[in-house]
Protein backbone atom coordinates (compact mmCIF):
# COMPACT_ATOMS: atom_id res chain seq x y z
CA UNK A 1 0.00 0.00 0.00
CA UNK A 2 2.95 2.39 0.72
CA UNK A 3 4.46 1.80 -2.08
CA UNK A 4 2.05 1.66 -4.50
CA UNK A 5 0.83 4.98 -3.04
CA UNK A 6 4.36 6.15 -3.11
CA UNK A 7 4.64 5.39 -6.89
CA UNK A 8 1.61 6.69 -7.68
CA UNK A 9 2.24 10.47 -5.88
CA UNK A 10 5.60 10.63 -8.04
CA UNK A 11 3.66 10.03 -11.36
CA UNK A 12 1.03 12.10 -9.88
CA UNK A 13 3.92 14.90 -9.53
CA UNK A 14 5.65 14.12 -12.85
CA UNK A 15 2.11 14.64 -14.33
CA UNK A 16 2.39 18.40 -13.45
CA UNK A 17 5.90 18.97 -14.32
CA UNK A 18 5.56 17.13 -17.71
CA UNK A 19 1.66 17.33 -18.41
CA UNK A 20 2.53 15.36 -21.62
CA UNK A 21 3.43 12.12 -19.61
CA UNK A 22 1.12 9.04 -20.99
CA UNK A 23 -1.85 8.90 -18.53
CA UNK A 24 -2.04 4.98 -18.91
CA UNK A 25 1.64 4.35 -17.21
CA UNK A 26 0.15 5.19 -13.67
CA UNK A 27 -0.15 1.65 -12.75
CA UNK A 28 3.52 1.19 -13.84
CA UNK A 29 4.45 3.79 -11.01
CA UNK A 30 2.35 1.97 -8.73
CA UNK A 31 4.31 -1.34 -9.48
CA UNK A 32 7.25 0.24 -9.43
CA UNK A 33 6.76 2.21 -5.85
CA UNK A 34 5.90 -1.28 -4.84
CA UNK A 35 9.27 -3.01 -5.82
CA UNK A 36 11.38 -0.19 -4.78
CA UNK A 37 9.52 -0.32 -1.08
CA UNK A 38 9.56 -3.99 -0.78
CA UNK A 39 13.59 -3.98 -1.82
CA UNK A 40 14.89 -0.79 0.57
CA UNK A 41 12.85 -2.37 3.74
CA UNK A 42 14.35 -6.19 3.09
CA UNK A 43 17.32 -5.51 1.58
CA UNK A 44 16.61 -7.81 -1.07
CA UNK A 45 15.90 -6.82 -4.47
CA UNK A 46 15.04 -10.04 -6.41
CA UNK A 47 12.21 -10.38 -2.98
CA UNK A 48 10.90 -7.26 -4.39
CA UNK A 49 10.85 -8.23 -8.13
CA UNK A 50 9.36 -11.36 -7.90
CA UNK A 51 6.60 -10.81 -5.22
CA UNK A 52 5.47 -7.58 -7.62
CA UNK A 53 4.98 -9.57 -10.37
CA UNK A 54 3.55 -12.62 -8.39
CA UNK A 55 0.88 -10.42 -7.19
CA UNK A 56 0.05 -8.44 -9.96
CA UNK A 57 1.42 -10.25 -13.14
CA UNK A 58 2.84 -7.11 -14.15
CA UNK A 59 5.61 -8.99 -15.98
CA UNK A 60 5.67 -6.17 -18.67
CA UNK A 61 7.04 -3.78 -15.86
CA UNK A 62 10.12 -6.30 -15.32
CA UNK A 63 12.82 -3.67 -16.78
CA UNK A 64 11.77 -1.23 -14.80
CA UNK A 65 11.14 -3.05 -11.39
CA UNK A 66 14.88 -4.16 -11.67
CA UNK A 67 16.12 -0.72 -11.85
CA UNK A 68 14.39 0.84 -9.19
CA UNK A 69 14.92 -2.16 -7.27
CA UNK A 70 18.36 -2.40 -7.45
CA UNK A 71 18.68 1.58 -7.31
CA UNK A 72 16.70 1.43 -4.16
CA UNK A 73 18.96 -1.16 -2.03
CA UNK A 74 22.04 0.36 -3.09
CA UNK A 75 20.40 3.61 -1.36
CA UNK A 76 19.17 1.97 1.51
CA UNK A 77 22.40 0.15 2.27
CA UNK A 78 24.24 3.70 2.56
CA UNK A 79 21.91 4.75 4.98
CA UNK A 80 21.15 1.44 6.98
CA UNK A 81 23.55 -1.66 6.46
CA UNK A 82 20.73 -3.94 7.79
CA UNK A 83 17.48 -5.45 6.92
CA UNK A 84 14.11 -4.94 9.07
CA UNK A 85 14.26 -8.18 10.19
CA UNK A 86 17.91 -8.06 11.17
CA UNK A 87 18.05 -4.59 12.26
CA UNK A 88 16.76 -4.94 16.01
CA UNK A 89 19.20 -8.16 16.51
CA UNK A 90 22.23 -6.17 16.04
CA UNK A 91 21.06 -3.42 17.89
CA UNK A 92 20.77 -5.87 20.60
CA UNK A 93 24.15 -7.26 19.97
CA UNK A 94 22.69 -11.01 19.06
CA UNK A 95 23.93 -10.34 15.09
CA UNK A 96 27.51 -10.19 14.54
CA UNK A 97 29.35 -9.42 11.40
CA UNK A 98 32.00 -11.89 10.77
CA UNK A 99 35.66 -10.80 11.37
CA UNK A 100 33.83 -7.54 13.54
CA UNK A 101 36.05 -7.50 16.64
CA UNK A 102 32.35 -8.33 18.19
CA UNK A 103 31.77 -11.20 15.96
CA UNK A 104 35.00 -12.76 17.22
CA UNK A 105 35.10 -11.58 20.99
CA UNK A 106 32.12 -13.67 20.63
CA UNK A 107 33.59 -16.84 19.38
CA UNK A 108 35.80 -17.02 22.27
CA UNK A 109 34.91 -18.19 25.42
CA UNK A 110 35.92 -17.20 28.96
CA UNK A 111 36.76 -21.10 29.49
CA UNK A 112 39.35 -20.84 27.21
CA UNK A 113 41.42 -17.79 28.38
CA UNK A 114 41.45 -19.16 31.49
CA UNK A 115 44.73 -19.97 33.55
CA UNK A 116 45.19 -22.06 36.46
CA UNK A 117 48.39 -22.63 36.88
CA UNK A 118 49.05 -20.39 39.53
CA UNK A 119 50.74 -20.38 43.35
CA UNK A 120 47.86 -18.96 45.22
CA UNK A 121 48.90 -17.73 48.76
CA UNK A 122 47.07 -17.96 52.00
CA UNK A 123 46.04 -14.70 54.29
CA UNK A 124 47.15 -16.02 57.66
CA UNK A 125 50.62 -16.45 56.30
CA UNK A 126 53.06 -14.34 57.60
CA UNK A 127 54.99 -12.47 54.87
CA UNK A 128 58.20 -14.43 55.47
CA UNK A 129 56.54 -18.01 54.35
CA UNK A 130 55.86 -16.31 51.12
CA UNK A 131 59.02 -15.64 50.11
CA UNK A 132 60.11 -19.01 48.75
CA UNK A 133 57.03 -18.88 46.63
CA UNK A 134 57.83 -15.63 45.22
CA UNK A 135 61.45 -16.96 44.46
CA UNK A 136 59.94 -19.81 42.49
CA UNK A 137 57.50 -17.91 40.67
CA UNK A 138 57.50 -16.27 37.10
CA UNK A 139 54.40 -14.02 38.22
CA UNK A 140 54.43 -10.78 40.22
CA UNK A 141 51.02 -11.27 41.34
CA UNK A 142 49.66 -13.82 43.80
CA UNK A 143 45.77 -14.95 44.25
CA UNK A 144 45.30 -14.72 48.22
CA UNK A 145 43.05 -17.57 48.52
CA UNK A 146 41.47 -19.30 51.94
CA UNK A 147 42.45 -22.75 52.06
CA UNK A 148 39.34 -24.25 53.73
CA UNK A 149 36.96 -23.51 51.01
CA UNK A 150 38.56 -22.03 48.09
CA UNK A 151 36.99 -18.56 48.83
CA UNK A 152 39.09 -15.46 47.28
CA UNK A 153 40.34 -12.91 49.49
CA UNK A 154 42.35 -10.94 47.14
CA UNK A 155 45.54 -10.71 45.24
CA UNK A 156 49.34 -9.51 46.30
CA UNK A 157 51.48 -7.56 44.09
CA UNK A 158 54.71 -8.01 44.40
CA UNK A 159 55.49 -4.15 44.12
CA UNK A 160 53.77 -4.33 46.99
CA UNK A 161 56.10 -6.19 49.20
CA UNK A 162 59.25 -4.41 47.94
CA UNK A 163 59.33 -2.05 50.85
CA UNK A 164 59.20 -5.68 53.47
CA UNK A 165 61.69 -7.70 51.45
CA UNK A 166 64.45 -6.07 53.36
CA UNK A 167 63.07 -5.63 57.09
CA UNK A 168 63.24 -8.88 58.86
CA UNK A 169 61.03 -7.68 61.57
CA UNK A 170 58.00 -6.67 59.07
CA UNK A 171 58.58 -9.62 57.64
CA UNK A 172 57.96 -11.56 60.89
CA UNK A 173 55.25 -9.64 61.90
CA UNK A 174 52.84 -8.99 58.69
CA UNK A 175 50.52 -11.40 57.42
CA UNK A 176 49.38 -11.30 53.83
CA UNK A 177 46.13 -10.43 54.35
CA UNK A 178 47.39 -7.31 55.71
CA UNK A 179 48.97 -6.25 52.60
CA UNK A 180 46.35 -7.77 49.93
CA UNK A 181 44.21 -6.29 47.44
CA UNK A 182 40.78 -6.93 48.46
CA UNK A 183 38.30 -4.31 46.56
CA UNK A 184 39.22 -5.53 43.38
CA UNK A 185 36.76 -6.13 39.86
CA UNK A 186 36.68 -9.81 38.74
CA UNK A 187 35.38 -11.63 36.29
CA UNK A 188 32.46 -14.53 35.74
CA UNK A 189 32.92 -17.35 33.49
CA UNK A 190 29.27 -15.95 32.54
CA UNK A 191 30.71 -13.10 31.44
CA UNK A 192 31.14 -12.49 27.61
CA UNK A 193 34.28 -11.12 26.22
CA UNK A 194 32.97 -8.22 25.39
CA UNK A 195 32.44 -7.65 28.87
CA UNK A 196 35.66 -8.76 29.98
CA UNK A 197 37.65 -6.61 28.11
CA UNK A 198 35.76 -3.47 29.13
CA UNK A 199 36.55 -4.33 32.65
CA UNK A 200 40.18 -4.51 30.99
CA UNK A 201 39.81 -1.50 30.12
CA UNK A 202 38.35 0.19 32.86
CA UNK A 203 41.07 -0.73 35.77
CA UNK A 204 43.73 -1.22 33.50
CA UNK A 205 44.36 -4.19 34.42
CA UNK A 206 46.70 -7.08 33.01
CA UNK A 207 45.05 -9.72 34.45
CA UNK A 208 41.82 -10.24 36.24
CA UNK A 209 40.67 -12.89 39.22
CA UNK A 210 37.76 -15.14 37.85
CA UNK A 211 35.54 -16.00 40.43
CA UNK A 212 32.29 -18.23 41.01
CA UNK A 213 30.09 -17.67 43.94
CA UNK A 214 33.02 -16.36 45.52
CA UNK A 215 35.04 -19.16 44.99
CA UNK A 216 38.66 -18.79 43.22
CA UNK A 217 39.02 -20.38 39.98
CA UNK A 218 41.93 -18.86 37.91
CA UNK A 219 43.22 -15.69 36.26
CA UNK A 220 42.54 -14.13 32.48
CA UNK A 221 44.81 -11.98 31.47
CA UNK A 222 45.14 -9.56 28.61
CA UNK A 223 48.14 -10.93 26.86
CA UNK A 224 46.29 -14.32 26.58
CA UNK A 225 43.23 -12.69 25.15
CA UNK A 226 45.04 -10.64 22.54
CA UNK A 227 46.86 -13.51 21.55
CA UNK A 228 43.65 -15.94 21.49
CA UNK A 229 41.78 -12.96 19.53
CA UNK A 230 44.36 -12.97 16.71
CA UNK A 231 44.51 -16.71 16.22
CA UNK A 232 40.23 -16.72 15.79
CA UNK A 233 40.84 -13.35 13.48
CA UNK A 234 43.08 -16.05 11.17
CA UNK A 235 40.90 -18.26 11.41
CA UNK A 236 37.72 -16.03 9.93
CA UNK A 237 40.09 -14.38 7.74
CA UNK A 238 40.89 -17.71 6.13
CA UNK A 239 37.18 -18.52 5.62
Amino acid sequence: MIGSSCGFLFYAIMHVVFPGLPSENYGLYALVGMSGVISGTLSAPLTGIFLVIEITRGYDAILPLLLVAFITTALVKIVEKHSIYHHELVKKGFLLRPRTDGRILADIKPLELLEQDLITVRPELLLRDIIPTIKKSKRNYFPVVDEEDNRFCGMVYFNDLKEFIFNSDLLNSILVEDVMHSELTTISLADSLIDIQEKFEITKSWSLPVVEHGKFKGLISKATMLDLYRKELRVQTDK
